[in-house]
């Protein structure tokens, strides 16, 4: 991005790792990154750091396609091994999930594969290319009791039983519900892109408005607009921190794939929901670490959002290891709050995190205790107390060292 905030690769393992973290480098990117490969590299690092960002199959296939005799061979084999090997984990997810689809459908209860293969298909033409672990599927929030029934008697199982009345306020506060079944992926239902106390509801992108044309019709699944998917997506990579370079790479990935977008509808629908600025941050990491095309108007006006620019630094030391990643309540509270726009958004989020329920503790909290709220503010002040205190005296012993 234009300005004093932009940013260039550091070291040489870097360049690589961002010019390969792509389905289909370009010309330019692709002469340069061989270029890179072929000095002397810290090969074991690239691969540390490419493994833990989830981009491990896009490593592979560039090197191997691009620069096949840059990386030694003890290193070509760790990737193809994890190439292959993650081939056939997605294959196998892919199998399950259009399982999953069908009781759905049969059950009459409408949902969307969210994520995990259909993503990989629609953003990297290739779901080989893309490191999932589970399947999340959406739902709308009326059939999460159903969907939960139906899911048990499919064999999945769930640590989380509750009554009726514990099931409706747990579906207020948090936004999804793990399954797991021996000898398959877990698989989490969702009925909100985030839990309820970040303060971003499903709602407004329709979702379950939009008639199935086409493919959908075709492949029996609802699928998410491109524009939705990517402010969805936006949204789930702030409220984690966009601690994965996967995360960037989808972004990135859609945005080529997407040559017909409807920019002044995605940017009016993150300005509706008030989550312009973790678009804005999105789709800076996409364009500045993976060169993701944008509008330049779009590009000046990120470039002028400062939270943004510091952000997406911070993101970067983090994704290669130069910071500390495990951050802690505060950081991650703070961090939030300056990824909303609207003050309205940042109250609700720090009023609604410091008085939701701690998950693990229903019975303890006593869901329809109308003290349950309260009690919940004070264990959250204490752990933030204890947390802070820690902090400061980290501080200090360092200061004194």
């Amino acid at each position: 991005m234009n300005g004093p905030e932009t940013y260039a690769p550091i070291h040489a393992e870097e360049e690589l790792i961002l010019g390969f973290a792509r389905a289909t480098p370009g010309p330019q990117t692709a002469e340069r990154v061989k270029s890179v490969a072929s000095n002397g590299l810290d090969w074991r690092w690239v691969v540390d750091i490419a493994l833990k960002n989830g981009i491990g199959p896009l490593l592979y296939r560039n090197l191997r396609h691009l620069a096949p005799s840059a990386a030694p061979s003890p290193i070509m084999e760790t990737l193809q091994r994890h190439y292959y090997q993650n081939i056939a984990h997605n294959l196998a997810l892919e199998d399950q999930l259009s399982a999953l689809v069908r009781d759905f459908q049969t059950a009459d209860i409408p949902a969307i594969p969210y994520k995990g293969p259909t993503l990989a298909a629609a953003a990297y033409g290739d779901i080989g290319l893309r490191v999932f672990g589970d399947l999340d599927i959406l739902i709308q929030e009326k059939d999460v009791g159903r969907a939960a029934d139906m899911m048990i008697a499919r064999g999945y199982e769930t640590d989380l039983r509750f009554s009726s009345e514990q099931l409706a306020a747990y579906v207020h506060h948090f936004n999804e519900l793990p399954f797991t079944r021996v000898g398959k992926a877990p698989v989490e239902l969702q009925w909100q892109i985030v839990p309820d106390h970040f303060v971003y509801p499903v709602e407004p992108f329709c979702l379950w408005d939009n008639q199935m044309t086409g493919e959908a019709q075709r492949s029996g699944f609802r699928t998410i607009p491109a524009e939705q998917q990517i402010l969805m997506l936006c949204a789930h990579g702030a409220k984690d921190s966009w601690g994965r370079l996967a995360w960037v790479c989808d972004i990135a990935e859609l945005l080529r794939k997407s040559d017909r977008l409807d920019w002044k509808g995605l940017v009016n629908l993150a300005a509706q929901t008030g989550g312009l600025r973790m678009l804005s941050l999105g789709l800076h990491l996409a364009h500045e670490l993976l060169e993701a095309p944008l509008p330049q108007e779009l590009v000046f006006r990120i470039g002028n959002d400062r939270a943004v620019a510091k952000a997406g630094r911070l993101i970067r030391e983090r994704i290669f290891g130069r910071i500390d990643g495990n951050e802690g309540i505060l950081e991650t509270c703070l961090f939030y709050v300056r990824m909303r726009e609207r003050l309205r958004d940042k109250a609700r989020f720090l009023f609604r995190t410091f008085s939701r329920p701690i998950p693990g503790q229903w019975d303890q909290l006593g869901l329809d205790d109308p003290g349950a709220r309260l009690r919940s503010v004070m264990q959250h002040v204490r752990m933030g107390y204890g947390y802070g205190l820690s902090m400061a005296k980290q501080r200090w012993k360092a200061g004194r060292g």
